[in-house]
């Protein structure tokens, strides 16, 4: 009955559903509606987590304006009744940050990359970046493998603002929904990402290239091993930026990466690298980007989902350079050396409104 009721329910509530969802945030296209999901569109659920504490992963960053960052990592399992969900029947696994400020002892943000584990070995992420006195927070898929290959679509927590006539509970034992979201699978179109205009007009101030040093990939986790031949490896990386640009986001920051990479159980070769990248400068202020690298697609493209202080609100996106599938694209004009024999591996472009 559950399930009927869920399909008489999204029937009932098209209307409903359609306003609720483009007032709340949820999605401003219309189209992402119970209406068009009968009729093949984006789909939409909502539902729970059950999960155990952060553990910490890596040690702590005090910085000088009265943080400490607190990398860390989580682990439950997601709850929804919608058996065509990327998050049916799916473990939880996050991996990211907690900012706290030491004055008040008291969390102020959380950031992470989310993975999503279905029986079958499907995998999908999203990324997440919660500021909490900003109340309902958003969050953005950022890739996926096997039947969630080119997923897109983006959801909220609910911080307790859920409609009961919307999200309704599966029965009566469980807890109302803390999460709503919106997705659908589409053909990755790889000539338009690899062609993405990055740097913008030649007056644009806020743009920037450069290197890492980093050290190896960390184990940070238990490997887990899944039915279609895949090994995930939850992993934490660090080092430092190498910058050209001093008003840069990354300049004179550290590096410090949380993610999972996707290995070829047989053959060893690592599939993909998913992480949430965190960039910290000197001061204290923070931005964070999240990324998901598919190797044999050649260059990835990844966007910042935030930032503290004065980054807060920051938005933009950029490319690795080189992999081992693609040609360096290394422009001598469009990314000049900061020293003899240094070569680029990235360049980003961001806006801070005012």
């Amino acid at each position: 009955m559950r399930l009927t009721y869920r399909g008489l329910l999204v029937i009932i509530a098209i209307m409903i559903l359609g306003i609720a969802c483009s007032e709340q945030g949820l999605t401003e296209d219309p189209a992402a509606s119970p209406g068009a999901q009968a009729q093949g569109g984006p789909k939409i659920d909502w539902g729970g987590v059950d999960s155990g504490d952060h553990e910490p992963c890596n040690p702590l960053v005090e910085t000088p304006n009265g943080r400490v960052l607190i990398p860390n990592s989580q682990r439950g399992v997601f709850l929804t009744d919608n058996p065509e969900s990327p998050w049916y029947q799916a473990t939880f696994f996050s991996h990211g940050t907690s900012i706290k400020n030491v004055a008040t002892d008291k969390v102020i943000w959380d950031t992470s990359v989310i993975e999503a584990v279905q029986p079958d070995g499907d995998v999908s992420w999203i990324s997440l970046a919660e500021r909490y006195e900003d109340g309902a927070s958003n969050f953005k898929f950022i890739g996926g493998t096997g039947k969630w290959y080119g997923i897109t679509g983006h959801g909220r927590v609910l911080h307790g603002k859920y409609e009961p006539e919307i999200h309704t509970p599966a029965s009566e034992d469980e807890e109302i929904p803390v999460w709503e979201m919106t997705w659908e699978v589409k053909p990755v179109d790889l000539e338009a990402r690899q062609t993405i205009e990055l740097l913008g007009p030649e007056d644009n101030p806020n743009v920037d290239w450069g290197d890492v040093e980093n050290g190896d990939h960390e184990p940070c986790g238990p490997l887990v091993e899944t039915p279609n031949g895949h090994t995930l490896i939850p992993n934490a990386q660090v080092g430092v930026f190498l910058s050209t640009n001093p008003d840069s986001p990354w300049h004179n920051a550290t590096f410090n990466s949380h993610g999972t990479n996707i290995k070829d159980t047989a053959t060893g070769k690592v599939l993909w690298d998913v992480s949430t990248i965190e960039a910290v400068q000197p001061d204290g202020d923070v931005t964070w980007i999240a990324l998901a690298e598919k190797y044999e697609e050649g260059l990835p493209v990844f966007e910042f989902i935030g930032g503290t202080g004065k980054w807060y609100g920051i938005t933009g996106h950029g490319r690795v350079l080189h992999s081992d599938f693609a040609p360096l694209i290394y422009d001598p004009d469009a990314h000049p050396d900061a020293e003899e024999g240094y070569l680029p591996v990235w360049e980003i472009t961001w806006e801070v409104p005012q």
